[in-house]
């Protein structure tokens, strides 16, 4: 009987050289998406409309004093210099760089224990239609390969990364604020877009806050140690609440984050002991999303009851994984939009985007 074909393809390899100037360093490969930017572009213009001209020039005004106090103004540029390539209203990739403060997003993430060191695995759900801009983004200094970090073509920050100059991985889950999974209305949620943008602008204003995916990038790229970068994804004041996965090649920890206070779990060194994050607090009495509580049981189900030891190579593990995270509710059809995996042990490092039908 022939197996069904998986409903994930290789994401293509991005290629930024971080010793050119900023400007310039996304031109070449944002040029060759264009006609895929144009189609997400406009759907922003519609939410830019609901935010209105005077809420988008005091969105880009602060993200800009606030990129820049906190030394992020290359990433600024980097913008600038999309906005030339793509002739497009700098102020709308502004706001595509806010995506995740503004949105209501899911993923499922597992930091799994081998007997060699954890891996991380995990699902990006903001939008599959996103899923034609996935890309894995390999950031070069002198020559030598730094990072890689699955991404959006137009967002210059990063959601998920692993750091080869300083072996550590990471992914952000989306942790939402208080009732957010309680929107069922299309006023209620344009009312929670409003509020978001909102409390975006404010937050910003006081240049104490980073947004997430800026801030993740520069934690991946800067950080010379695992120690140094769970010690900034624990204490760094952000833009919204948020989940961070970290691994090296021994330990991990999941950092439950608000916008000032940190929780951490500790992956525990057991092989094959495992963490799973969706997208509600583990314990607490935060909002309890039915779906997510729903993908969270499922993963931890699965993982309790795979004999991975009985396994013979990596390879089986990774299929094994992969398999789980192509199945619903873990991958959803109108959210889910790349599958990542990676571990410093096993030198494996992988991006995989949602085929769209």
């Amino acid at each position: 009987m022939p197996q069904a074909s998986s409903p994930y393809i290789k994401a293509k390899d991005v290629v930024i050289d971080l010793d050119l100037p900023p400007s310039d360093r996304w031109k070449e490969s944002a040029t060759a998406f264009k006609k895929e930017l144009k189609i997400l572009l406009s759907q922003v213009k519609q939410a830019a409309k609901k935010v209105g001209k005077r809420g988008m020039s005091a969105m880009e005004k602060t993200w800009r004093e606030c990129m820049t106090e906190h030394g992020l103004s290359e990433m600024v540029e980097e913008v600038d210099g999309l906005s030339e390539a793509l002739k497009v209203d700098v102020k709308l990739l502004v706001l595509g760089q806010m995506e995740y403060e503004l949105a209501c997003a899911g993923c499922t993430s597992i930091l799994l224990q081998t007997k060699t060191g954890p891996l991380l695995a995990r699902t990006l759900d903001w939008d599959s239609a996103l899923s034609n801009l996935v890309i894995n983004v390999q950031f070069m200094k002198e020559g030598k390969l730094v990072a890689e970090c699955p991404s959006f073509m137009g967002l210059v920050g990063c959601t998920t990364g692993v750091s080869h100059a300083n072996r550590f991985t990471i992914a952000m889950n989306h942790r939402p604020e208080m009732n957010e999974g309680k929107l069922t209305t299309e006023a209620a949620i344009e009312a929670s877009l409003a509020a978001k943008f909102k409390s975006a602008v404010t937050v910003l204003g006081k240049k104490t806050h980073l947004p997430v995916a800026s801030f993740l990038r520069q934690v991946i790229i800067t950080c010379p140690s695992y120690e140094e970068a769970v010690k900034m994804l624990s204490e760094r004041r952000l833009c919204a609440s948020v989940y961070f996965l970290i691994c090296n090649q021994k330990e991990g920890l999941i950092i439950q984050r608000g916008k000032v206070k940190s929780l951490t779990r500790t992956l525990p060194s057991k092989p094959w002991s495992f963490l799973v994050q969706c997208n509600h607090d583990v314990a607490g009495t935060r909002y309890q999303d039915d779906d997510s509580v729903k993908r969270q049981k499922r993963t931890e189900s699965f993982l309790a009851k795979t004999d991975f030891a009985a396994l013979t190579d990596q390879v089986e593990v990774r299929k094994l994984l992969q398999k789980h995270m192509s199945t619903a509710p873990i991958m959803c059809d109108e959210v889910t939009a790349f599958y990542s995996f990676s571990s410093l042990a096993w030198d494996t490092h992988f991006t995989k985007r949602r085929k769209m039908k």
